[in-house]
């Protein structure tokens, strides 16, 4: 058997980047609902949406967040898209301008608002992100370890973009398997949204374009890309890029990056150097070997070392690897997929136990991302080699 196997990059994908915002988008097209049964599911799915959007507005407005860090992220995000426009001077905004098109009618409402709806979305992104697996309770566990993890709590604390990474890295899959131009320009809209997690994963996905995709819907890809990026980008260009510069925090107690790392350990340049270039390299020899449908596991192998190679990452960034890589684990990895949650869930146990953790935390979650990297990468190898060990013992 070689490996040049005809394979459908559909059946490839329900195995692999199934989730239910993918099923959802693929059911739609393939068997269309009746238009009264649509119609009712549709009114019922709004009024519910409707009545937990007043439900949580109702509810943060009330909180009592003075003096405390609750919407700190959001408290710097909210002026940059108040009345709905975009601005980056003085502000905490270091998103590019088209991925954060999404959120900007947060900012027509209050500040409060904006984090309720914000965080709503956040949740929607991750209960949808869980895979399907052959077992409901599974499901339903993996949706509950996921919403429970402390940077899904975090991110809902603070108010931050991480929803819009996650939805894109999964309309990224979906556009790739269905070889769809139009869901995967929007997933690369939206999952630049942190170009620190996504920068790995869109050079995956520009070689797998190029080299499977028909010329057509390659350029058609692109095109939708262009269309969309290049008229902000002369417009915002010049402020978002002085803003990527600029971040306050680089090297400093919240960036988990690799040399960041080797930083607080005063290590020689030289080491950097080299720790940077074998991660690179490692990550491209494991992804590179199978040219087959990108799956999440590859995925969120790539996020990884996009966090830990780029100049600057925080810590919370971990939630999109367990929601697109992480998770899936659970049927045929549930081991390696328990521990990996109960490391990313130990800063609970910090906090009950009122240990500081400020001034380790991002060496905490650097070694962290350092093993769920390796640990992806070791899941993806046993995968790649199973069917050919498989072959030799049927012969």
């Amino acid at each position: 058997m070689t490996s040049s196997q005809s394979i459908d990059p559909r059946d490839s994908a329900r195995g692999t980047t199934e989730s239910p915002l993918a099923l959802a988008l693929t059911e739609s097209l393939a068997h269309p609902l009746s238009r009264r049964r649509r119609l009712g599911e549709g009114l019922a799915a709004g009024l519910l949406v409707l009545l937990a959007a007043v439900l949580s507005m109702s509810f943060f407005e009330k909180l009592p967040i003075e003096g405390t860090s609750l919407a700190i992220d959001w408290q710097d995000l909210w002026p940059a898209i108040r009345g709905g426009v975009i601005r980056y001077e003085n502000t905490g905004l270091r998103n590019p301008p088209w991925s954060i098109l999404p959120v900007l009618p947060l900012g027509l409402l209050s500040m409060r608002a904006g984090w309720a709806i914000l965080t709503l979305a956040t949740l929607a992104c991750l209960i949808l992100s869980v895979p399907h697996f052959d077992r409901p309770r599974l499901r339903l566990a993996g949706i509950l370890l996921l919403v429970s993890s402390f940077p899904a709590v975090r991110h809902a604390a603070d108010g931050n973009f991480e929803g819009l990474v996650i939805a894109g890295m999964l309309l990224m899959l979906h556009g790739l398997a269905a070889q769809s131009p139009w869901w995967l320009a929007g997933g690369v809209l939206l999952a630049t949204a942190k170009p620190q997690e996504s920068w790995l994963v869109l050079l995956l996905v520009i070689y797998r374009v190029t080299v499977r995709w028909p010329r057509k819907a390659a350029a058609l890809a692109g095109a939708l890309i262009a269309g969309v990026t290049v008229p902000l980008f002369l417009v915002h260009g010049r402020d978002w890029l002085q803003a990527m510069l600029g971040i306050p925090q680089r090297g400093g107690i919240m960036d988990i990056s690799v040399g960041a790392a080797a930083a607080r350990l005063s290590l020689e340049p030289w080491i950097t150097v080299v720790l940077w270039v074998a991660i690179l390299s490692m990550t491209a020899v494991v992804c590179l070997r199978n040219r087959g449908v990108l799956t999440r596991e590859q995925t969120a192998f790539a996020i990884s070392a996009s966090l830990l190679l780029a100049p600057y990452s925080a810590g919370n960034s971990l939630l999109a690897v367990l929601a697109i890589g992480i998770l899936s684990g659970l049927r045929e990895a549930p081991g390696m997929t328990l521990a990996l949650i109960a490391l990313i869930n130990a800063p609970y146990a910090a906090r009950l136990l009122s240990w500081d953790v400020v001034d380790w935390q991002a060496g905490y979650w650097t070694v962290v991302l350092l093993l769920t990297w390796g640990a992806l990468g070791r899941l993806l190898l046993q995968a790649e080699n199973r069917p050919a060990e498989d072959a030799v013992s049927v012969e």
